[in-house]
């Protein structure tokens, strides 16, 4: 069971999904795919009582694999009411309390939370029974400017783009920093950061053409 957590676009929920690959290759898993599945997908349609068979089902499609729950500091909203986050987290709680101590190789499947730094780090505070079960965690720090610079020039390619050519990575790097400092052109906690900024300033680039 693994916790990553960092700020939006770090790759957190990118990590968890090479995860499969990595531990099927040293023989922790059968099977190595990898469900990932989000607080509204695995609550849509759900009423009281529901919730338990939905997440038994999301865990039998992840045996032999990982289980990646993506936004997980999500879950359960802490700030109000939230019957349905709640049947979540005491259904994910008995489904990692029955994997304690299991001896069996390969492992049933392995189960990653990922999510943004400080609500995460927040959200199993407030959990004990899903933190208890916490063997490792990860952190992922944000990238420089010169980093999403890089991605920015892949992923133009990897769309099909072109950059100008007097448009260098030094260049880039001076704009995402003048971007960065304004809070990614959001100016708040939720503005665009990481990868998501560097996607960001690529569809900015192809609406002002379009």
């Amino acid at each position: 069971f693994a916790f990553l957590h960092g700020g939006a676009g770090s790759g957190c929920s990118t990590v968890g999904k090479v995860l499969g690959a990595l531990l099927l290759k040293l023989g922790v898993l059968s099977t190595g795919q990898v469900v990932e599945v989000t607080r509204k997908e695995l609550l849509a349609g759900c009423s009281g009582g529901d919730v338990e068979a939905r997440l038994k089902k999301v865990v039998r499609a992840a045996e032999g694999g990982v289980l990646l729950l993506s936004d997980a500091e999500l879950l359960k909203d802490s700030e109000r009411s939230d019957r349905l986050g709640e049947e979540a987290v005491v259904a994910l709680g008995k489904t990692l309390e029955s994997m304690k101590g299991a001896t069996e190789w390969p492992q049933r499947f392995c189960m990653v939370l990922a999510g943004k730094r400080g609500d995460l780090t927040k959200f199993m505070t407030e959990q004990p029974g899903v933190a208890s079960a916490v063997f490792a965690k990860f952190e992922f720090s944000d990238l420089a400017a010169i980093d999403v610079a890089r991605i920015l020039r892949r992923i133009v390619e990897e769309n099909k783009f072109q950059l100008a050519k007097e448009l260098t990575d030094e260049k880039l790097e001076v704009l995402i920093r003048r971007r960065i400092a304004r809070g990614g052109g959001g100016g708040s906690e939720n503005a665009a950061k990481n990868v998501r900024l560097a996607k960001a300033m690529l569809e900015e680039a192809v609406s002002r053409q379009t």
